[in-house]
């Protein structure tokens, strides 16, 4: 027994048991059944005003102008923070103490960095709350909570958030860093999870046809109208106005109207058509066309393609809705940015509707379609770093004479040296023929290591371009720059895959480099299983480098693993170049806590004698490079 003959039958025996209680009551039995009729459409119509049906949408369906879905640096304590704003006036937890420790000993490294204090200084300073104009960060991190105000007393709320907040904006100020906007904690966190919640929606509950499948469901534009004609009959039945039922009667045929099958979407085609190999960032038009196949008329058809999930929309929108002709076709188009790596379009949803709109039916139409994005070799002339890589890595130089611009020795002349090596000034003078040595300098062995671990797959926002998808741009640029200026550089990824390219200065080391960079399992947009860890990886690293080499990390910092990993190359001998993109944003409490603990790392490397380039998000990297090196010049 279906559920419609299961509802059927059960308000069927309603009507009787209502007929039954009247007739007991002493009415007739006409008009008994009439008022129990009556009763049970006039319940049908209230349950149905009041139902709310939702067509089943996945996620993909609704939001594919989305592309990805990065990790922001500090949302984690947003959420964190966020849970402890609920407790008691007498409430303390570990978590309560943790953070405030870690606030305190970002302030103190921030005082002993930018103030220049002394250890004990800064803690005498953060003791006194001398350190801050404001007297909730002043008490907070001296370890008082802020005064709780009426309005939190009266929520049962303590202050400690307020205190948190209030010490991350000090601090920011205190290094003019960005500091987080006055408004209330979590309501970013909401706003997120309430466009996650409406994306995901609400089972239909007259049934759900998957997207692969063409089952008729209701789009529920017609309930209104449902409880409508319902509640005409119930009256109308109940009371015996023929023409109040009359009414009902009518709505029910534009009901039944609303419910007729709607045209079969396989025969539906879709076709799509994008840009051939795109450089990483460039805008690529997708052309879908549609086309019906049957010889039917389809009034009402809507496509919804299947973006990938890697990429952003930037122009248009992947949706479509048309009306085709017996073999008619349609087309439209969007945009997408293109990002490094191969990228599979998913098969397009494909959803028929009748004329009244009232019922629809779904399927998928595939069309196997690729973007393939790939890192290109830059021009030989123009390059866009100009050749400033060379003063970050230098080169090497020998204990032998030779060609130069160093001073290094004199000896006899020997038959085929160069006329430009002869010393003529002391042929001038004594009349003997000598040669000039100088001190030779050999081409620099660099290594690019990029970080791929899970923390490097981070962006200042949500579907903005992460660190890595950054820090493998970087590289590619780096390496054609540096092969140009003759040395020889090799490749690694710390993280769980391992990859290791030889260094190597041949005319094909470019174009393997791009390819690792750009097909590695290491670079995919989804994190392979696993961890890596700075000391064992530093171990691997050592034995694949043969000889003196100069590492290039690009990283983006925003963990303590990053720094260690330095740390341990340069303990290993080998010089370090830290080339950072910055995913980080202020719009938060923790997003804003997230930037000074970066800033904070970036400030140790340094004292440590690393160099670093500091790259933010709106800044092309010729110009990160050169104002580093700015920096750097004596």
């Amino acid at each position: 027994m279906t559920r419609r003959t299961r509802l059927a039958v059960a308000v069927a025996g309603l009507a009787a048991a209502v007929a039954v209680v009247a007739g007991l009551g002493g009415l007739d039995a006409p008009t008994a059944l009439a008022g129990g009729v009556g009763a049970v459409l006039l319940l049908g119509a209230t349950w149905l005003g009041l139902r709310r049906t939702v067509v089943a949408f996945d996620r993909a369906e609704t939001a594919p102008e989305r592309g990805g879905d990065a990790a922001v640096p500090g949302d984690a304590f947003d959420a964190e923070l966020a849970d402890e704003r609920g407790r008691a006036l007498d409430g303390s937890s570990f978590t309560r103490d943790r953070i405030r420790a870690r606030l305190r000993d970002l302030a103190a490294h921030l005082l002993v960095s930018r103030r220049g204090l002394t250890d004990r200084e800064a803690e005498r300073r953060l003791d006194a709350g001398d350190w801050t104009d404001d007297d909730a960060a002043a008490a907070f991190l001296r370890g008082d909570g802020p005064t709780p105000t009426l309005r939190e007393r009266l929520a049962g709320a303590d202050g400690f958030v307020r205190g948190v907040q209030a010490s991350v904006r000090g601090l920011a100020d205190a290094v003019d860093a960005p500091a987080p906007p006055r408004r209330s904690l979590g309501d970013g966190l909401r706003e997120r999870a309430g466009r996650v919640g409406r994306a995901e929606g609400t089972p239909d509950r007259e049934g759900t046809a998957g997207a692969a499948g063409s089952e008729t469901r209701s789009t529920g534009h017609w309930t209104g109208i449902g409880a409508l004609a319902l509640a005409s009959l119930g009256v109308g039945v109940a009371v015996g106005a023929p023409g109040i039922a009359l009414g009902g009667v009518v709505a029910v045929g534009y009901l039944a109207a609303a419910g007729t099958t709607p045209p079969d979407p396989t025969a539906v085609a879709v076709e799509r058509e994008v840009a051939d190999t795109p450089a990483p960032g460039e805008r690529v038009t997708v052309r879908v066309t549609v086309r019906n196949e049957s010889d039917d008329h389809l009034p009402d058809v809507r496509v919804i393609d299947g973006v990938p999930a890697a990429l952003s929309v930037v122009d248009g929108a992947p949706r479509h809705a048309t009306a085709l002709a017996p073999g008619g076709t349609d087309a439209f188009e969007y945009a997408v940015r293109a990002r490094r790596g191969v990228h599979a379009f998913e098969a397009a949803t494909v959803r028929t509707r009748n004329p009244t709109d009232g019922a629809e039916r779904a399927t998928t139409a595939a069309a196997d379609t690729e973007l393939d994005c790939r890192l290109r070799p830059a021009p030989a002339i123009g390059r866009g770093l100009g050749g400033a890589v060379g003063r970050f890595v230098g080169t090497t130089p020998s204990t032998t004479g030779g060609p130069g611009v160093a001073f290094h020795s004199t000896r006899a002349y020997r038959p085929g040296d160069p006329a430009r090596r002869v010393d003529w000034n002391r042929l001038a003078r004594t009349g003997e023929l000598t040669t000039v040595d100088y001190r030779e300098e050999r081409a620099t062995t660099v290594v690019l290591v990029v970080d791929a671990r899970e923390t490097a797959r981070v962006a200042p926002e949500p579907d903005g371009e992460t660190a890595l998808d950054r820090s493998v741009d970087a590289a590619g640029a780096l390496a054609g720059d540096l092969l140009a200026a003759g040395n020889r550089v090799g490749l690694a990824a710390f993280g769980p895959a391992p990859l290791w390219a030889d260094p190597a200065a041949t005319r094909t080391t470019e174009h393997r480099l791009l390819r690792l960079l750009t097909e590695h399992a290491a670079f995919a947009p989804a994190a392979p299983d696993g961890e890596a860890y700075a000391g064992d990886w530093v171990d691997r690293f050592c034995a694949w480098v043969d000889g003196p080499a100069t590492v290039l990390l690009c990283s983006p910092l925003v963990d303590d693993t990053a720094v260690a990993l330095v740390d341990r190359l340069r303990r290993a001998g080998y010089p370090v170049t830290v080339l950072s993109p910055d995913p980080t944003a202020a719009d938060t409490v923790g997003r804003a806590l997230a930037g000074l603990e970066r800033r904070a790392r970036l400030s140790n490397l340094r004292t440590g004698g690393a160099r670093v380039v500091d790259w933010d998000a709106d800044v092309a990297l010729s110009t990160a490079l050169a104002r580093a090196r700015r920096r750097w010049s004596p």
